[in-house]
């Protein structure tokens, strides 16, 4: 089954080769996104073919932190390429 991580706090430039570097240890990704807000909100969507692996990312990486700024990571499944997070 696969899933999609939605990571919240990315720290200011963050951009999908970070992204792809941040979670790569955990599987194989699909895909991954950085969303700029432009408010100083940046968040990722990264998804994997694997739930199990996103489901350990996950684990890692909440709470996670990153240049002064704790990481917060759900993980949901992604069927049919329908997400709560797009």
């Amino acid at each position: 089954m696969t899933a999609r991580l939605k990571i919240e706090g990315l720290p200011r430039g963050f951009d999908e080769d970070d992204l792809l570097d941040l979670c790569e240890p955990y599987g194989f990704v699909d895909d991954v996104r950085v969303i700029d807000e432009g408010s100083g909100t940046v968040r990722g969507i990264v998804d994997y073919p694997d739930f199990d692996d996103a489901k350990s990312a996950a684990e890692e990486l909440d709470g996670y932190e990153l240049d002064d700024q704790l990481l917060r990571v759900t993980v949901s499944s992604a069927r049919s390429g329908v997400s709560a997070f797009e």
